[in-house]
């Protein structure tokens, strides 16, 4: 028999092995289906962590189209891990919210032993500038709302992007990161990021995104710097948690290229994609 018979002949053999481990692994747990027509059910969805504590993580899926608190006001829902269960219903307040546009995990942000959740609605008023957007922090335990953060400025559509921060500051609270990135502090639609330390409260609290903990601003004008955010780990071993922000728009090494960076506490690492 020739080599590459052989050859052909074992590999048969391991694709014949393998596909009954491969159509267990493709095998359908849950489903969920959206409430209406034109909802965009499931246009953002996330791991939630362990939102209920009960030993299982959680989902959060979002449908920015609903219409329960106005035309487009949207609605995000968390499931259970365990059992598919609809835990918690969260519903835009106003017109054209847009909220559950984006929907994150938010870690442990008041350390009471159940992990939290952030929403946005990069749409909403917010202080009173159309655009200026909200995200939400709601608590795993009971679903009541924790944080209000809102942006700075019309059209910055604060909120594009979210997502659990883990312990920045070392404090033993999980943070949370925003991103704005139409904001226009380092030029027109450079775009921010913003860290807001989580705490023990009192609750609900409303911060501005002016007063968050830490500020990354993009460095030039279209950047559209923060429109996407994440979770690092410990990058560099300090025992500070670090951050990802991606400018995906920014063009100074060639024509659009985009960029990710590496936020450290103190430090900037770029890695160019």
């Amino acid at each position: 028999m020739r080599f590459g018979s052989v050859i052909k002949l074992l590999l048969m053999v391991v694709f014949i092995y393998l596909s009954p481990i491969v159509n267990a692994q493709d095998s359908l747990l849950y489903r969920f289906t959206g409430e209406a027509v034109g909802d965009s059910f499931g246009s953002p969805v996330s791991g939630a962590g362990d939102v209920n504590n009960d030993g299982f993580d959680d989902l959060i899926i979002g449908a920015p189209g609903n219409d329960a608190g106005g035309i487009w006001a949207g609605r995000a829902y968390v499931y259970s891990g365990k059992d598919s269960s609809l835990l918690y219903m969260f519903t835009g307040y106003t017109d054209h919210d847009f909220l559950g546009i984006r929907v994150s995990g938010a870690g442990d942000v008041n350390n009471d032993g159940y992990d939290d959740l952030i929403v946005s609605a990069p749409q909403s008023i917010g202080t009173s500038y159309w655009g200026a957007g909200i995200a939400y922090v709601y608590s795993g335990a009971n679903g009541s709302l924790l944080y209000t953060f809102t942006g700075e400025a019309e059209h910055d559509r604060f909120g594009w992007a979210v997502s659990e921060a883990g312990d920045v500051n070392n404090d033993g609270f999980a943070d949370v990161i925003v991103g704005a990135p139409h904001n226009d502090m380092g030029g027109t639609n450079a775009g921010r990021a913003y860290v807001f330390y989580g705490g023990s409260g009192p609750f609900p609290a409303t911060i501005a995104a002016a007063d968050a903990d830490i500020i990354f601003t993009g460095y030039s004008a279209y950047d559209v710097f923060g429109s996407v955010v994440d979770y690092a780990g410990d990058v560099n071993i300090d025992e500070h948690d670090d951050l990802f922000v991606g400018a995906p728009v920014w063009k100074s090494l060639g024509t659009g290229p985009g960029r990710h960076m590496s936020i450290l506490v103190r430090t900037v690492v770029y890695y160019i994609i």
